[in-house]
């Protein structure tokens, strides 16, 4: 689990994502909003951030359990916060197949 408080999400962004460690990189100069992907049907947009994972599903009226987040190479989870300059894409989970 990844634990950050405000101070620290204030002041820092995450510039990327390891299974062991977030690296950060000091929020000095303007940053552009976040940008989100959804997949069927597909379409894109910006948020504020940062957000939490578990946050950012709920604002856009997506149930957790359906749906993957995913930042940069990795799947995320809904504990996670994603900074201002990150692109998230969210897709829904598909199954099928049968007799």
């Amino acid at each position: 689990m990844i634990l950050a408080d405000l101070d620290t999400i204030c002041k820092y962004q995450c510039v990327s994502l390891s299974s062991s460690k977030l690296q950060f990189r000091s929020n000095l100069s303007m940053i552009p909003p976040m940008k989100v992907k959804l997949y069927h049907p597909t379409r894109e947009m910006t948020l504020k951030g940062p957000k939490q994972v578990a946050v950012l599903l709920r604002e856009l009226n997506l149930p957790k359990e359906s749906h993957l987040v995913i930042c940069g190479d990795e799947l995320v989870t809904e504990d996670l916060v994603i900074s201002d300059d990150q692109t998230v894409e969210i897709r829904p989970v598909i199954s099928g197949g049968g007799e």
